[in-house]
Formats: C-alpha cells, sequence, structure tokens
C-alpha cells in the first residue's frame, strides 16, 4: 500500500468520524489528510507531506470556524411565533376594557381576543392599542398614545 492510499483511507476515516462528533472539527484534519494524499500521490516526500496535512488542516480549521460561527450562531434573536409574535402589535378595542383588570376584546389582525389592561384605567371600545405583554390566554394592552 502506498503513502498516498494511507492518506486518503485516514481522511475518509476522519470525515466519516465528523458525523458522530460535535464542533465541525473531525472534517477539517479528514479533508487536510486527503490534500496530504493528492501531494504523496505527486511523489513529495514524508515531511512534506505531514507539513501538508497539518499546515491544510489549521487553515481548514481557522477559515471553517469564522463560517461555522457566522451561519450557525446561537445569538441570533428567535423569531417569535404563535401569541408571543402579538407582543408589540397595534389593534382596536371591540369590547370597552374596564378598569381594575375586568377584561375586554381587541381585535388584532382579524382575530378576536380577550385583553385586559396594562395601567388598570379604562379603555373604550374604538381605541387604538398596543400589546405590551400575555397573561394565561389573554393579552395585555396599553393605549396608543
Amino acid at each position: 500500500m502506498q503513502a498516498w492510499h494511507v492518506w486518503v483511507i485516514i481522511g475518509i476515516i476522519l470525515s466519516i468520524l465528523e458525523i458522530f462528533t460535535p464542533g465541525f472539527m473531525m472534517i477539517n484534519f479528514g479533508v487536510g489528510a486527503i490534500i496530504a494524499g493528492l501531494i504523496a500521490a505527486i511523489g513529495a516526500g514524508f515531511k512534506v507531506q505531514v507539513l501538508t496535512f497539518a499546515l491544510s488542516s489549521l487553515i481548514l480549521f481557522a477559515s471553517s470556524r469564522k463560517l461555522v460561527s457566522k451561519y450557525l450562531s446561537k445569538d441570533k434573536p428567535e423569531a417569535r411565533t404563535n401569541v408571543d409574535a402579538l407582543v408589540s402589535r397595534q389593534g382596536v378595542v371591540i369590547e370597552a376594557i374596564k378598569a381594575n383588570l375586568k377584561h375586554g376584546r381587541v381585535k388584532i389582525g382579524g382575530e378576536e381576543w380577550s385583553a385586559i389592561s396594562s395601567s388598570e384605567m379604562e379603555i373604550s371600545m374604538g381605541e387604538k392599542v398596543v400589546v405590551t405583554g400575555i397573561e394565561g390566554n389573554k393579552l395585555i394592552v396599553k393605549k396608543v398614545e
């Protein structure tokens, strides 16, 4: 078995191991080994093969870290869905919201919701409101200034 066969086999094994390990790291060494295998196939010496493996793996590791952190970063804000998507949306009161946490009804985007006032003040029918939060199955709203 020639040296380039060994490098390519090592590269394939490391690339397959990437499936079972988190972190996107083994694939860099796998590709580095395959590149070293190509260098070995053209007749380069063992020292050149090892140096090629080390340098290509290091370069791939450094560049892939930037790509992975850019596209797979968990620092992005989560998209709001379902009832959480209503927070900060505006609507219209269709049934007056009484003082002292008595609920009324608001219409937001064609849907009717039970609502309470965040300021414990009455909000009359027809007034515009904005959703400030959610409490159980009721929206917490305040009058738009």
